[in-house]
């Protein structure tokens, strides 16, 4: 299923510098504040929460393709706001309208191949405490390597109701080949694997930004996985270290990398 939120942590987390109050939520997460992700976004549409993001610049916000592909083919762009700067996804910081969106132009929503999608924000972000943009990182990274995922995602696949306040989750990346293993398919070059003990992005995650624990730097955006938080079932998510990934963010956004 589609990941519309987040989830996803290894015990006690230490984040990035403000770390996350040391209490158990979002399906073995824990609530952390936009300070600490001043990057992430809430993406909405008719008053509700829908998908995740993270901003690049004064105007661009970088998300999944399958948040925004039916929102395209049905011309409601306009209908698109983007909060920013607040923990809380109804309320707080400043809520953007869309100019425009476009996904990857070889997205395929069967296999989820070059999950990948562009919003481009009127007026611009003005920038703060809260509202920061993140770094992209253009080097594969290993193995092992701790990640962190943030976002307003289901607090367990049980449980349909999304939380108001921001939620994070820490989590060890995961080899493409023991990913493939696991699904029991193979995965394209643009996807890579993140996975805890029972810790998991969930519904509502999707689109979300995946850094690099201890930095503002991302490596992946939440897009696909099996039964949130099942116990060695690791979530995937485009790579944005990918050269084509890269490309994409070069040919339309500029030299963020």
């Amino acid at each position: 299923m589609f990941r519309l939120v987040v989830v996803v942590l290894l015990g006690v987390l230490s984040l990035v510098a403000g770390g996350v109050p040391n209490e158990a939520r979002v399906v073995h997460g824990q609530p952390t504040e936009i300070t600490v992700f001043p990057y992430l976004v809430s993406l909405q549409q008719f008053n509700s929460h829908i998908c995740g993001g993270s901003i690049l610049n004064e105007q661009w916000v970088l998300t999944a393709a399958h948040c925004l592909k039916t929102i395209i083919d049905n011309n409601q762009v306009s209908t698109l706001k983007i909060r920013a700067g607040s923990s809380e996804w109804p309320h707080g910081g400043v809520l953007m309208s869309a100019e425009t969106a476009f996904m990857h132009e070889y997205y395929d929503p069967r296999t989820l191949l070059n999950d990948i999608a562009l919003i481009k924000v009127y007026g611009g972000f003005v920038y703060s405490d809260t509202i920061q943009p993140v770094g992209i990182l253009t080097s594969p990274i290993r193995s092992g390597k701790s990640v962190v995922v943030s976002g307003w995602g289901q607090l367990a696949a049980s449980n349909p109701q999304l939380p108001t306040h921001v939620q994070a989750v820490e989590m060890k990346f995961y080899s493409n080949q023991d990913c493939a293993k696991t699904y029991g398919r193979a995965l394209f070059d643009t996807m890579v694997c993140a996975i805890g003990p029972v810790q998991d992005a969930c519904n509502g995650d999707s689109g979300g930004p995946l850094v690099i624990s201890g930095s503002r730097t991302q490596v992946g955006v939440v897009s696909w996985g099996v039964r949130c938080s099942d116990a060695g079932l690791p979530g995937v998510y485009t790579d944005l270290t990918n050269p084509e990934m890269i490309g994409f963010l070069q040919r339309n956004v500029g030299n963020l990398v």
